[in-house]
């Protein structure tokens, strides 16, 4: 299946400035009376990795590294975090025309006559005093280089046999590289990718599907830097002579992984047949009989060992905030301490200490704070500050209008205010005035409170620290992986497991992030005057947190979807865990959740991040009915069709309209140089046989759009919740 969002693709993505030097001159001019004139020069440096690719400049490679399958046909690829890289560095200086790539992906099989090796680039470089290795016409180390001679680099080494036979020519290096722009709204967030641009760089060798059950390849992205003359060689026997008689030709390797061809399977739609989806329970065990037990771990309710405060040890049930089915919000009450949510079941005899964690946990995390922990108890004392403010106010109003606006009973009325303020203890409490409180409140009637004002005050807002840390909580960020999941069991290997989020646990928990500070009465009516309001709040707009980790302002998408936000009904969440090597393997993974099994409204996603390895949660706001998991698009690979013939290999390539990119059924058969023999693929003579096809030109994007394989997604559907 194709997945539904398109990609750009662009045949080069020029920088700005590309390596090397250069002068500034700013001139400024003012007028004093007279005109002054003043010119300031500058050199600058432009420069990048020439030896080595830090792996943050990496964003994701296919064949996976380190993966075996079957990747007959395949053309390996490698995509760049920069979408600039491949042009960054000046080829052909004397022929400003040929806009060509700097680098190269080469794919090496084993056995074929060449080695790597690690050194440092001063060692490398030596081997320009070789006439036995040749390392083209520019191996000197750049003035402008970040790198130092004694920094460690990895070099090939190709016999010269093996170099000239797989090596390109420039119009082809031309078109194995291209930019491609795709969208993060459905991808998993990643720090490390602010923008939807990319750069791609593929190979010009394809992998045999062969006759043998195992067969190891090493994709190496190598600099060309100084080759251009071995470029623009054409065939194997020119090649040849620009080596002048060396024997290995020696490149720079910037970035290198390996992969293993073999007769099994492995493919995103393979992956997705295989995983087992369900919803995240435990396995009861036959030998469980009580139907209230078989009842409790249907509801997600984990047994754990429980150590007392007296150090006994007995078992208590937990249960984390991703639960198997939907149950109704009970009724909220702040706290003082975790064991006030305690709960005991006497007829099975233990404990349930899901919610007391759950508080607990939160107020640990805000300990961690400290800034947070000073901002919440500075909020606090300026509410009630202000709050003692507007019943004082409200006290002079109400004096004032029962000695009838007398001017003269002003001063006596201020000074008996002041000697109750500074009084310990108020003169109200002696006098039994209608509606005072035993504990010293000021007197109010019983749809007032003392801190109405505060919360009603549509400029008080919540410190913004404040929100910001109870939004990434809300979404069990900083929550320690077995608070989620407190049995490994629960998420096996290859395996998608859908969740509601709870709502009460997380309640608890934001709680317990606001229990700093929490001693006295006046604190305890205050954060059940004020927070509600703010944990509506936090639930209704932690959308803006997803995008702020995406580098993104946020566009009001915290209102979209079936969340029912700002609309006093309660929030639903609900989610997955996925363990799989999709996470691993396939970097960029996209997720379209809808609210119906066909059709619907699509889900406003508010988390996805992968939780270390294989692990990768999902939330969204509404319920589930289906998810698509889709083939992250700016990933998606080159490949062929192969057959063998009496001649060798043939190749065949289905072709795509280029307005829309879908499969019109056309095809051409791919060229294949030395008739498959070292399994190249004649890239210029494919790319004008696809021209002719299509009845017009086209460069890298257009190639590369045809030689792309079909992109695929999983479609998952969930029955009707109970």
């Amino acid at each position: 299946m194709a997945i539904e969002e398109r990609i750009q693709l662009t045949d080069v993505c020029e920088p700005a400035l590309k390596e090397g030097f250069y002068e500034i001159e700013a001139t400024v001019e003012a007028d004093v009376g007279q005109k002054v004139q003043f010119t300031e020069k500058k050199e600058i440096v432009v420069s990048s990795r020439r030896f080595r690719f830090s792996p943050d400049e990496i964003y994701s490679v296919y064949p996976p590294a380190d993966s075996g399958g079957e990747y007959g046909g395949c053309i390996p690829h490698v995509v760049f975090n920069r979408d600039t890289i491949p042009w960054e560095r000046e080829m052909f200086r004397e022929t400003q025309e040929k806009s060509c790539p700097w680098l190269l992906l080469l794919l090496l099989t084993e056995g074929e006559g060449w080695s790597r090796r690690g050194m440092t680039i001063e060692d490398a470089l030596e081997g320009r005093e070789n006439p036995l290795i040749y390392m083209g016409k520019d191996p000197d180390m750049p003035s402008d280089s970040m790198e130092k001679s004694t920094d460690q680099c990895v070099v090939a080494d190709l016999s010269a046999e093996l170099a000239a036979s797989v090596l390109p020519e420039w119009e082809e290096v031309k078109l194995l590289a291209h930019g491609r722009l795709v969208s993060l709204e459905d991808k998993v967030t990643d720090p490390a990718v602010k923008s939807g641009w990319f750069s791609c760089l593929a190979a010009n060798r394809y992998v045999d599907p062969g006759d043998q059950k195992m067969r190891r390849y090493r994709a190496c992205v190598v600099s060309l830097k100084g080759f251009e003359e071995l470029l623009e060689a054409e065939g194997v026997e020119k090649k040849r002579r620009c080596l002048l008689g060396a024997g290995i030709v020696r490149f720079f390797v910037l970035y290198e992984w390996g992969f293993t061809s073999t007769e099994s399977p492995y493919s995103f739609p393979g992956i997705i047949r295989g995983l087992t989806v369900g919803t995240l329970s435990g396995q009861i065990k036959e030998g469980v009989k009580t139907q209230e037990l078989r009842d409790l771990l249907e509801r997600g309710y984990y047994p754990l060992n429980h150590r007392l405060r007296d150090a006994s040890q007995t078992v208590s049930w937990y249960r984390g905030p991703l639960i198997p089915q939907y149950e109704k919000r009970e009724s909220f009450h702040y706290h003082v301490f975790s064991d006030q949510i305690t709960r005991y079941d006497p007829d099975m005899g233990m404990m349930d200490m899901g919610y007391a964690c759950a508080w607990q946990l939160g107020r640990m995390l805000a300990f961690q704070n400290q800034s947070y922990c000073r901002i919440l108890i500075q909020w606090r004392f300026q509410n009630y500050r202000r709050a003692g403010e507007q019943e004082q106010e409200k006290a002079l109003r109400r004096l004032l209008q029962e000695n009838g606006n007398q001017k003269g009973a002003l001063a006596d009325i201020l000074a008996e205010q002041c000697r109750e303020a500074i009084s310990s203890q108020p003169a109200s409490h002696g006098r039994n005035q209608k509606g005072a409180l035993a504990d010293g409140m000021p007197g109010r009637t019983d749809k007032e409170t003392f801190f109405q004002g505060i919360s009603e005050d549509k400029n008080s807002r919540f410190p913004p620290a404040v929100k910001e840390l109870l939004m990434e909580g809300s979404l069990l960020y900083h929550v320690p992986f077995w608070y989620l999941l407190p049995d490994p069991a629960l998420l096996g290997e290859e395996e998608l497991r859908f969740f509601w989020l709870d709502t009460d646990w997380l309640l608890h928990f934001l709680d317990g992030m606001c229990s700093i500070g929490r001693n006295a009465s006046i604190d305890y009516r205050h954060d059940e005057e004020l927070l509600g309001s703010l944990f509506m709040e936090v639930m209704e707009e932690n959308a803006v947190v997803r995008r702020k980790k995406q580098g993104k302002e946020d566009d009001g998408l915290s209102d979209r979807g079936t969340g029912r936000a700002h609309t006093g009904e309660e929030p639903r969440y609900t989610g997955f865990l996925l363990r799989s090597a999709l996470v691993k393997d396939f970097r960029g993974l996209e997720f379209r959740a809808y609210d119906a099994r066909e059709g619907g409204e699509r889900l406003l996603a508010l988390r996805l991040d992968t939780l270390g390895g294989n692990v990768l949660i999902g939330i969204f706001r509404g319920e589930i009915r289906r998810l698509v998991i889709g083939q992250p698009p700016e990933g998606l690979h080159f490949g062929m069709e192969l057959a063998r013939t009496e001649h060798g290999r043939k190749a065949v390539k289905y072709l795509r309209g280029l307005k829309d990119g879908i499969l019109d059924g056309r095809e051409v058969e791919a060229v294949l140089k030395q008739e498959g023999r070292f399994q190249c693929l004649d890239v210029k003579q494919t790319k004008d046989r696809i021209a002719a096809e299509s009845g017009c030109e086209i460069g890298s994007a257009g190639f590369s759009l045809e030689m792309i394989q079909n992109a695929h997604s999983g479609v998952f559907r969930i029955r009707e919740s109970g």
